[in-house]
């Protein structure tokens, strides 16, 4: 999951089966069990759609993880840099 979460940190491009890991795997964390393929597809097209906010899952994650995203914003509030730490 580690590498998933630097992989979508740094904008590199993910696989279908990455994602679906992460979803199977994210959900396990917060107590989702029995995760079917369809749960897997619904999830990917929502976030496909923009109408689930991936980001918000990778710092969830990596929170309950105990890793610590941080990100320096500059003075406008746009994003200068991003990255993990342990």
């Amino acid at each position: 999951m580690k590498e998933f979460i630097k992989k979508i940190l740094n904008n590199q491009k993910v696989t279908i089966e990455e994602l679906s890991q992460f979803i199977i795997d994210y959900s396990e964390l917060c107590g989702i069990k029995n995760t079917t393929n369809d749960h897997i597809q619904f999830a990917i097209q929502l976030i496909q759609h923009g109408l689930f906010d991936l980001n918000y899952a990778i710092k969830n994650c990596a929170n309950k993880l105990g890793l610590q995203i941080v990100e320096l914003i500059d003075s406008n509030g746009n994003l200068i840099y991003k990255k993990i730490q342990e």
